[in-house]
């Protein structure tokens, strides 16, 4: 029973402390990876989003684009407000048919990245950015991916990706403590069953009756048959006394206190097990 008991301990300690570093698709020792310590940083982070969008914004409706600025070089006023006119369009829609048409913008229809952004914001402060996220992982860490491939610059883009990697590590750390549950019930009713099934050979009647010396194993068969005391002794050419010696000693090692107890204990539906063979 110690054995497995130490067996489960062993595996327990092997799913907690074995298994390292969840996986994922970013880590802080990705290159190029720039991840804020708590909300003030990512509202710091949105800030500089919103102002950036909200600059091109005022220039847009003044039209002036503005000048001498790398960032905003291939900025086209037209996908602008292409992306407004649609985003008017379906936004009396159903809200998953919303969802679905605002991803298909954002991926087929435009390849200005701050469109995109401005699309990412629209969803995210519509409430709806999160649970997209949520629903479909895959899409949002292709577009981060985008994003830091391209020259845009990280301050632009990384609330999002703040925002769209801490939903990803929290369904890896869900999927990986689910798993780790299972295994750990698994392990557990594994090494619940091994004790159970030690116990229970232990307890089995061959097991038992190993303790018996071959007098005691032969006067226990003859019990079984029904021989009374005095038969055991004549069939033995033993004293009476001798025989009650002999059936007190195997009733204490088989652990059990009359003939009644030991008949059930020993005897099957068919008839006696041979106790000779055990």
């Amino acid at each position: 029973m110690r054995s497995g008991i130490f067996f489960v301990l062993c595996v327990l300690f092997f799913l907690h402390y074995g298994h390292g570093h969840h996986p994922g698709h970013f880590s802080d020792d990705d290159p190029g990876v720039r991840f804020t310590d708590g909300r003030d940083d990512q509202e710091r982070n949105r800030e500089i989003l919103l102002d950036m969008l909200r600059r091109i914004e005022r220039g847009l409706e003044a039209r002036s684009q503005k000048q001498g600025n790398p960032e905003y070089a291939d900025l086209h006023a037209e996908e602008w407000k292409k992306y407004e006119l649609f985003n008017r369009k379906i936004a009396s829609g159903p809200e998953e048919a919303y969802l679905e048409k605002s991803r298909s913008f954002i991926k087929d229809s435009t390849e200005i990245l701050i469109v995109k952004l401005k699309a990412l914001e629209t969803l995210d402060h519509k409430g709806l950015l999160e649970k997209d996220i949520r629903e479909n992982q895959g899409y949002y860490l292709d577009l981060i991916q985008e994003f830091r491939d391209s020259d845009l610059a990280p301050r632009y883009y990384l609330y999002f990706e703040n925002k769209i990697r801490e939903i990803n590590n929290e369904a890896i750390r869900a999927k990986y403590t689910t798993s780790l549950f299972i295994n750990v019930v698994g392990f557990i009713s594994l090494g619940v069953f091994g004790i159970a099934v030690f116990k229970r050979k232990n307890r089995a009647p061959g097991r038992k009756m190993e303790f018996l010396s071959a007098r005691e194993r032969k006067v226990v068969d003859l019990v079984l048959l029904g021989r009374s005391n005095k038969e055991i002794a004549s069939e033995l050419f033993i004293s009476l006394s001798t025989v009650k010696t002999h059936i007190t000693s195997a009733y204490s090692k088989l652990g059990v206190a009359n003939r009644k107890e030991l008949a059930r204990k020993y005897r099957k539906k068919q008839g006696l097990i041979p106790i000779s063979t055990l």
